[in-house]
């Protein structure tokens, strides 16, 4: 049994190097962000400045507490375009609800408008160290 525990852990471990980060905010929160490709791909290296080779389409996932912002994108790397980038927030035994969509080029600072009756605002995508990052 020990065996399994250590097999388990040492997957796990595995898992989160390629697939989680945190970013701490200015108040001092620290949020958690869980990234893979479409197929299931990790999308971080071993270092956080050291991303993979990565596929062109990626689900985003944010907790907030028991909701779940999800950032579905799709990306031409050649081009540094943003083709789509679609926002959900999900809510235990809830579906998914659309908050908005965007497209443009990475290059620029792109705007994802928040426009439902569960939320409004915007969402600011970026490219930095390779990766895109989005701050509210």
């Amino acid at each position: 049994m020990l065996v399994e525990l250590r097999a388990l852990h040492s997957a796990l471990n595995r898992w989160l190097r390629g697939h989680h980060r945190t970013e701490a905010e200015a108040d001092g929160a620290v949020v958690h962000i869980f990234v893979q490709g479409k197929d299931g791909s990790a999308v971080y290296g071993d270092f956080m400045d050291e991303p993979k080779p990565q596929t062109n389409e990626h689900d985003i996932a944010v907790p907030m507490g028991a909701a779940v912002l999800t950032l579905h994108t799709r990306v031409d790397p050649a081009e540094l375009m943003l083709k789509t980038a679609q926002a959900d927030l999900t809510i235990p035994f809830q579906p998914p609800v659309k908050l908005g969509q965007t497209m443009g080029s990475l290059r620029d600072k792109i705007t994802l408008p928040i426009q439902s009756d569960v939320s409004r605002g915007s969402i600011k995508l970026y490219l930095r160290r390779h990766l895109i990052w989005a701050v509210r």
